[in-house]
Order: C-alpha cells, then sequence, then structure tokens
C-alpha cells in the first residue's frame, strides 16, 4: 500500500523555491521533499483565497462564485468518503484555523483523523502573551490581576 500526502502551502510562489529554480531563498527541506515527490508544474486553482481552495480540492467542485466561504454542502461528497469506503485511512494536519471555524467547521470531520497545529492568526492558544515564541499570535490587552 503507498501512502498520499497532499501539502499546500498559503501565500508561497514557487518561484522562490529552489526545486522550481527560485534562488532568493534557501529552502532545503521543501526542496529535499521536492525532490522524492510527484510535483506539478501545471496548476490552475478554481478559488484564491485559502478556504473555497481547500472546498474546491476536497469536493472537486469549483463554488467559489456562488458560495465564497463555507463548509461542506450535505449533496457534495468530498474525496474523503470514496477512500474511507476502499478502507484507506485519511487524516488532516493543519495549522489553518477557519478549518475548524464556523463556516468551516465540518472539514475536519470528513478525515479519520485530525489534528490541529495551535497558535495561528488570532487563535487564543495561550491565557496571557507568551513573547518567548517568535510568532506567538496577537492576543488581547492584558485586562489585570486574576482576570487571566
Amino acid at each position: 500500500m503507498s501512502n498520499v500526502i497532499v501539502v499546500l502551502l498559503d501565500s508561497l510562489n514557487r518561484h522562490m523555491l529552489g526545486a522550481y529554480g527560485g534562488q532568493e531563498f534557501d529552502t532545503p527541506n521543501l526542496d529535499r521533499f521536492a525532490a522524492r515527490s510527484v510535483r506539478f508544474d501545471n496548476h490552475y486553482a478554481g478559488s484564491l483565497p485559502c478556504m473555497p481552495a481547500r472546498h474546491d480540492i476536497l469536493v472537486g467542485a469549483m463554488d467559489f462564485l456562488w458560495k465564497p466561504w463555507g463548509s461542506i454542502e450535505l449533496w457534495e461528497e468530498p474525496i474523503t468518503q470514496p477512500l474511507r469506503e476502499q478502507g484507506i485511512t485519511t487524516m488532516l494536519v493543519s495549522d489553518h484555523p477557519h478549518l475548524f471555524e464556523t463556516g468551516g467547521e465540518n472539514y475536519h470531520t470528513e478525515f479519520r483523523g485530525w489534528d490541529y497545529v495551535r497558535g495561528h492568526e488570532n487563535d487564543p492558544w495561550r491565557t496571557r502573551p507568551d513573547p518567548s515564541w517568535l510568532g506567538t499570535p496577537a492576543l488581547p490587552a492584558d485586562p489585570g490581576p486574576g482576570q487571566h
């Protein structure tokens, strides 16, 4: 049995990757991964915003013009369903908070398992500001003692 991993990276221009000839930045991990992977040289997006693009990929439909942001509809069959029927285990690993918010709440439920990497955008993954980690999301102002 083979393993298939689909990697989606938002806001990444392929011309910046060494695997596609980019020289402005060092991208050794992505370059090694690309060398051992199937790499797409031609890709056409049906939707450019992140959530609609994920919807297009998951259900094989380009719905952005009539439904710019939303859940998987009851009448749509995500690719995970026939895979599950064939006994294939599916898993979602994401740091994309919108998959788990209202409007995207059922994307992760279509997978056999899922894991969410916390701390992106306005995800309140800490109850107090933590300057010890570069990339900590913006948190609300400190409400004062006893209010954490």
